[in-house]
């Protein structure tokens, strides 16, 4: 499981969104080679300091239902994207060690 996280440069103000449209494919902002991504699913929400602010996943084939976010610095509207890799990152060497359960 890949987590990244696209922060814009330059402060923003505004509310929270719990919002954000998800996507389906791959690639768009990863350090993954496009073609080890079978899917990606993105949020997008106003970061401001202090404030949890909850990206919700939808895709019942991901493992990550949630992620909460509180920022130490406002960063305006940021996107969360989560991608389902076809096999072992490309950006590791080696396979973690032990195993993953999931809860």
């Amino acid at each position: 499981m890949d987590l990244s996280f696209i922060i814009p440069s330059g402060g923003g103000t505004g509310g929270t969104s719990n919002g954000g449209g998800g996507s389906g494919g791959g690639g768009g902002g990863s350090a993954e080679p496009f073609e080890n991504i079978d899917f990606s699913e993105t949020r997008d929400a106003d970061l401001i300091v202090g404030i949890p602010v909850t990206f919700r996943y939808t895709n019942p084939q991901t493992s990550v239902n949630e992620l909460v976010i509180t920022a130490n610095i406002s960063a305006g509207l940021t996107s969360a994207k989560i991608e389902h890799l076809k096999g072992t990152s490309k950006l590791v060497t080696s396979p973690p060690q032990g195993q993953f359960t999931r809860t």
